[in-house]
């Protein structure tokens, strides 16, 4: 290599909207290839220029024609003049260089508009994906560029290292500030991009990240940061400047040079100007320009070059500013001394201070999710503040500083076990951190592998951080409040930064910054800073991961040494995290007044947060807020999710998985899977992680002794035994021997969290440490694979997977309110898991087994597995759901067991929906006509579950279907109609479209009985909710229908319910009302009411009262449930045996005694006569005949 050669010169160009043919581009442009020609006539220093940028609109409407033409009226002929290859031009897209015609057409709603939040932001340029459509307009661009200068990725912060002959290090950045333009417009239609713009913290984190360092920094955007929307300036604008020696622009059409110095160092901004807007400029700031920049290093100064065009003399001048050269002094790092590069200056305290604010909150202010699975690269990757996916975490105190180690151990131990599902009143005794912060000022905060202990510290120190330099963003964070009210600095300590080395709190100090890739005289004037802030009581001690620390004796001398250092420094506050398990085992506790705090888990509200904050942050802005619904949805679906999603860290991952799998739980074994793998790699940047081949046999082995044993807890010397059983069973499985069980088991606990002690309690007597798996579900996932990988004690390998399974689903718990013995309970979740683990060859035989005989038991069991959806063929999942609906033809069953219930929700929303309707439905029409509602039931109750969030769009593909003829598919529409319609989904729903409903309805009371069974259905709950009242002609005709006695009786049962509901008169014969009520046995309030309404009133009770003077008790009371019905409600009472509004009825031949008098009297507090006089009032209105033995003087007077 020569010697150094310390000057740099490039030609700046922008903004020449290239589009057809001009004469007046054509003058512009030979006069400047003829002034670029002489520009060793402007210096001599611009002789040699190493490259050109164009900063943006090199055409005007973004098409492929215009950037064939500027290539070759503009580029070619500057790049010969200049001795370059097409190489050393750097091009970035300005707000023309966009094909506004795409967006038109093709850009999503969401893209239409300006984004208005950093959500809306990441949302678009964090998922490969949606960057691809944002920037689909750029198309043509891309391209061209690509081919023609080898720049990569030129639309989305694109990275260039011109090769310099000078032996200098340039990197350029370029960056597209128009991605997002023209999309607003001001009162008069124009585009008006002013303060609208993005650029996107995403691209330009990406963008710097590659650029990495060099000797010069230039960052090359279209528009200013005045462009830009506030929220988006305030995230962007300092990370260039900071990064950027010189920012070059386009857009302005105007030339002004900057230099701007700030504690970073400084930055020189510098507009290009228009190379061609228009040949005469309207206005002098406006004229056509250009510059030339040249950088002499070596003594620290540089010149800008400004260039101009003069109409008046058709030739390019120098700039009327300035005088057309503009001096630059260079920034001190910028400066070499013959062959060797300046260091930095040596920073100050008020540098030191800034500097490690700003390193501080830049590794703070962020989620770490690097130890999660990457199902989705585009969120692992993206920054994820901590202000906008926090969620408030809360402690339990554990522990007043007196208590007894014992007693405090035992009281965590006892507490950590419980949180298996939380009561209200645990939840009540939690706290914010903040709030025991202020109050005891010392905290010892522990948790499990993933409850969120460093993500705790990073939110505390962030908002002190922003507190100090009183960021409006503080708003932003979550649970603030709650911090006590002072400025202090936060100084953390990563304690797996030490080294396993504790010294001094100075020599902590600075081993912590210089693991931060501080400088040793960097790190020295830092720690400085930081001891004036201790001294001066305006600081925050953090020491997060004391277990990080793999010596237990050495993590119990940085315990002493944290003492020693609060004795020195008595008013410090000082938090310190730690696992459990990391914290017990090193024998001590620290004292000097330090509050033990346990991390709670999760409540239903903080997940729901989650979901809520994580999907504003990782779906597209359309996909929102049906993605919260399902997120939230899944994580409550069922209590083995909910207890596992109690973790911030389960969670989170199981966040991630479902972006990758779709719907949970049906693939919750990939959660699972994930999980388990997830807390065997806990920690690897610290600990070797537990080879997989050595835990996984083992944790499956032990996993499926204890289902079989119906255990969820066992001494430590029994899981010892089964775990030595194991290396004797399988000596094949050369890792599971790598370490003895005990200290297998040691790592397992300390490692991962997988299996943890849970306390004590008494076995033979004395009381032993006792061991359970952290949550069930891990017991029951891990057993189910055993039986898969077939890793399970006393295995007999000549059996298959079914023949396994079979002796496990004899297994049975009696449960009487099912009316008989159900599959064990320790082995109902594991059959299910075994069957979505296990291979396509085995399913159907295993499924086989499950559903055996057909008792209720298997058949939901078998339901429950299918609905997971297995690879089964269509023929097995007809024959689990043909057992399953033998079961349903008992509504209080399928309505009151749960399991049966989810079974069928889940099948109805998955794959097998369209075979469980056909045969749920052909049932429905197979039934006799006042059975249907069963079937008829459980398909509308599984099947509607959740609808869109459009109704009306629901209903309007509900009538299409309606109209489609198909009877299986409309009988089924009007059921889920029906089942829509009761549960107030359609309450909002306007008038036409129940209109258009209705006539549909009408048009199939014509149908086969079933399909008219079901729209009758339907209209029954339409009525009842009000959402419509037959008009006469539809009346007339529900009367007509009625009145046929050959009528469908399950269509008759709902027509008139229809009349009861609407109230209507009618004129409906009292030998229809008869007639209906002899075969309608549960229809007595709806017929009671219709005859009441009708003009046959009189003759209907008539023809009650032969039954009321029957001398067969039933007789009487059939007729008097009709009768009471008839009686308006208030009556009821009067009748009813236990004076209520319902049944049982009195026998009118009972005497009205005078004690049921004066107990009706008393009930309705109305005088003894009153009652009297209604009983006189009932009996003479319905012919009931009824005697009152009171009546007589006395029967009046009151007590």
């Amino acid at each position: 290599m020569g010697s150094l050669m310390p000057k740099v010169t490039w030609l700046h160009l922008s903004d020449w909207h290239q589009e057809g043919v001009s004469f007046d581009r054509d003058v512009v442009q030979a006069a400047l290839i003829q002034d670029i020609k002489n520009r060793k006539s402007i210096d001599k220093k611009l002789e040699n220029v190493d490259f050109v940028v164009f900063s943006g609109d090199a055409a005007q409407n973004g098409k492929q024609p215009e950037f064939e033409a500027i290539r070759d009226h503009l580029f070619a002929p500057v790049l010969t003049e200049l001795g370059l290859p097409p190489d050393r031009l750097f091009v970035v897209p300005g707000n023309h260089d966009l094909d506004r015609d795409i967006v038109k057409k093709y850009y999503p709603p969401g893209l239409q508009k300006p984004l208005t939040s950093d959500q809306e932001v990441q949302n678009w340029l964090c998922d490969d994906r949606a960057r691809a459509k944002a920037l689909e307009g750029f198309g043509d661009f891309d391209a061209f560029f690509a081919n023609y200068t080898s720049q990569a990725n030129g639309t989305y912060g694109t990275v260039g290292r011109p090769k310099m002959a000078s032996n200098s290090k340039v990197t350029i950045v370029g960056f597209n500030t128009a991605w997002m333009c023209a999309r607003h417009e001001d009162g008069n239609g124009k585009v008006d991009d002013r303060g609208h713009l993005v650029l996107g913290e995403p691209q330009v984190i990406a963008a710097l990240k590659e650029a990495g360092e060099s000797d010069l920094h230039i960052a090359v955007m279209h528009h200013s940061f005045e462009w830009l929307s506030d929220f988006d300036r305030h995230r962007v604008e300092k990370r260039i400047k900071d990064w950027a020696d010189f920012i070059l622009w386009g857009h302005a059409h105007s030339p002004e040079v900057n230099t701007l110095d700030g504690t970073a160092g400084s930055c020189t901004t510098i507009p290009g100007g228009a190379c061609f807007g228009e040949r005469a400029a309207t206005h002098p700031r406006w004229t056509n320009s250009y510059n030339f920049v040249h950088l002499d290093r070596s003594k620290g100064t540089g010149i800008v070059y400004l260039r101009r065009w003069d109409d008046c003399d058709g030739k390019w001048q120098p700039h009327t500013i300035s005088g057309g050269r503009h001096p630059l002094k260079l920034a001190p790092r910028l400066k070499i001394t013959g062959k060797s590069r300046s260091s930095k200056r040596r920073p100050d305290l008020a540098a030191a201070e800034q500097r490690y604010r700003d390193l501080l909150l830049e590794t703070c202010d962020i989620l770490d999710l690097a130890n999660l699975p990457e199902q989705d690269r585009g969120v692992v990757m993206q920054r994820l503040d901590i202000r906008r996916l926090y969620v408030p975490l809360r402690v339990r105190i554990e522990a007043d500083p007196e208590d007894s180690k014992d007693a405090a151990w035992d009281a965590m131990e006892q507490r950590r076990t419980g949180k298996h599902g939380t009561s209200p009143e645990e939840h009540n005794a939690t706290h914010p951190v903040g709030e025991r912060l202020g109050a005891a000022g010392r905290l010892m905060i522990l948790g499990d592998p993933g409850a969120g202990k460093t993500t705790l510290t990073r939110w505390i120190a962030t908002a002190y951080l922003l507190r100090l330099k009183a960021d409006p963003a503080l708003a932003e964070l979550p649970d603030v409040a709650t911090l006590p009210e002072a400025d202090l600095l936060p100084i953390v300590i990563r304690c797996r930064d030490l080294d396993g080395k504790t010294g001094t709190l100075e020599q902590m100090l600075t081993r912590t910054l210089r693991a931060a890739e501080l400088s040793t005289q960097e790190a020295k004037d830092v720690t400085a800073f930081l001891h004036r802030k201790i001294k001066s009581k305006s600081a925050l001690l953090i020491l997060d991961g004391l277990d990080e620390i793999s010596s237990s004796g050495e993590r119990a001398r940085l315990c002493t040494q944290i003492e020693r250092i609060v004795v020195a420094h008595p008013e410090l506050p000082v938090i310190a995290t730690s696992r459990i398990v990391g914290y017990r085992e090193m024998g001590r506790r620290l004292g000097r007044n330090f509050e033990h705090l346990t991390l709670a888990d999760f409540s239903k509200d903080d997940k729901d947060n989650f979901a809520t904050r994580w999907c504003a942050l990782v779906e597209r802005p359309e996909r929102k807020k049906d993605a919260t619904a399902e997120l939230i949805a899944d994580i409550h679906s069922s209590d083995r999710i909910e207890r596992l999603t109690g973790n911030p860290m389960l969670l989170t991952t199981m966040a991630l998985v479902k972006r990758k799998v779709g719907r949970l739980p049906q693939r919750r074994v990939d959660l699972y899977e994930q999980a388990v793998g997830v807390l065997l790699n806990w920690r690897s940047e610290l600990d070797e992680p537990l080879d997989p081949k050595e835990a996984l046999p083992q944790l499956r082995y032990l996993a499926h002794a204890m289902c079989d044993e119906g255990v969820q807890r066992l001494p430590k010397s029994e899981i010892i035994k089964f775990l030595t059983q194991m290396r004797k069973e399988y000596p094949n499985l050369r890792a599971v021997h790598d370490r003895p069980p005990e200290e297998f088991l040691a790592l397992l606990e300390s490692r991962t969290g997988l299996v943890m002690e849970a306390g004590r309690e008494k076995y033979g007597g004395r009381l032993v440490p006792v061991y359970e798996f952290r949550h069930l579900t891990f017991q029951e996932f891990l057993a189910a694979s055993a039986l898969v990988e077939g890793e399970f004690r006393n295995r007999n390998r000549s059996l298959t997977l079914a023949e396994l399974i079979a002796p496990l689903v004899d297994r049975t718990d009696q449960n009487d309110f099912m009316g008989g013995n159900q599959i064990a309970e320790s082995w109902r979740e594991v059959l299910r898991l075994c069957v979505t683990l296990c291979k396509s060859d085995d399913v159907e035989n295993v499924l086989a087994t499950i559903q055996g005989e057909a008792s209720l038991s298997r058949a939901v069991l078998a339901a429950l597995c299918l609905s997971d959806e297995p690879n089964v063929s269509d023929a097995c999942a007809e024959m689990i759901i043909s057992h399953l609906l033998l079961h349903a033809d008992n509504e209080s069953i399928y309505l009151s067991h749960t399991d049966m219930r989810r079974a069928g929700e889940v099948l109805a929303a998955g794959r097998w929906r369209d075979i469980f309707k056909k045969i749920a439905l052909e049932r429905f029409f197979n039934t006799k006509p006042l059975m249907r509602f069963n079937p008829g039931g459980y398909w509308s109750t599984c099947a509607v579950v959740k609808l869109p969030i459009n109704i009306e769009k629901w209903i309007d593909e509900q009538i299409y279907i309606l109209q489609s003829g198909d009877e299986i598919d409309s009988a089924a529409a009007y059921l889920e109609i029906m089942q829509a319609t009761y549960d107030g989904n359609l309450k909002d729903s306007p008038q036409s479209l129940i209109k258009k409903l209705i006539e549909a309805i009408f048009a199939h009371l014509a149908s086969s009985p079933p399909l008219a069974h079901s729209a009758a259905w339907a209209l029954a709950w339409l009525a009842e909710k009000k959402k419509w009242i037959p008009d006469q002609i539809e009346t007339n005709h529900l009367q007509t229908l009625i009145s046929n006695k050959s009528v469908d009786l399950g269509l008759a049962r709902c027509i008139i319910w229809v009349i009861a509901a609407s109230g209507i008169k009618t004129s409906i014969s009292a030998d229809t009302l008869i007639y209906l009520a002899q075969r309608l046995d549960d229809a007595d309030e709806w017929i009671g009411t219709a005859a009441n309404n009708s003009t046959d009133e009189h003759l209907f009770i008539t023809a009650l009262q032969t039954y009321i003077e029957s001398d067969d008790i039933k007789s009487r009371e059939w007729a008097m449930g009709y009768i009471v019905h008839m009686a308006p409600r208030d009556e009821r009472i009067f009748l009813s045996e236990e004076i209520r509004s319902y049944g049982p009825w009195i026998d009118p031949r009972t005497p009205i005694s005078a004690t049921r008098i004066k107990n009706v009297a008393k009930e309705l507090e109305i005088p003894r006569e009153d009652v009297i006089a209604r009983y006189k009032d009932l009996s003479d209105r319905f012919g009931l005949g009824l005697k009152l033995e009171c009546e007589g003087p006395e029967a009046g007077q009151a007590d």
